[in-house]
């Protein structure tokens, strides 16, 4: 399928279906890169129902998934905030 090119930055080829299959109206083309730590690349990813600050762990930082998952667990509470 091959990457898909952002206006500051490139989506992964290996997150595109997953990304898809969750936002299917998120225009992944448009996608930015806004930042990265030690872990993950963020991207601000636009879709018609609002955009979308996504993650995505690094490769080579296995430890991230983890991380990830208890933060997770962690929005649900700050939602009403």
């Amino acid at each position: 399928m091959g990457n898909v090119m952002a206006s500051s930055g490139v989506l992964p080829e290996s997150v595109i279906d997953p990304l898809r299959a969750v936002l299917p109206r998120a225009v992944l083309r448009n996608a930015t890169r806004i930042g990265e730590g030690s872990g993950s690349v963020a991207y601000l990813v636009p879709d018609q129902s609002g955009d979308w600050a996504v993650r995505i762990p690094r490769a080579e930082a296995d430890w991230a998934i983890p991380a990830l998952e208890r933060e997770a667990r962690l929005l649900p509470a700050l939602a009403k905030y």
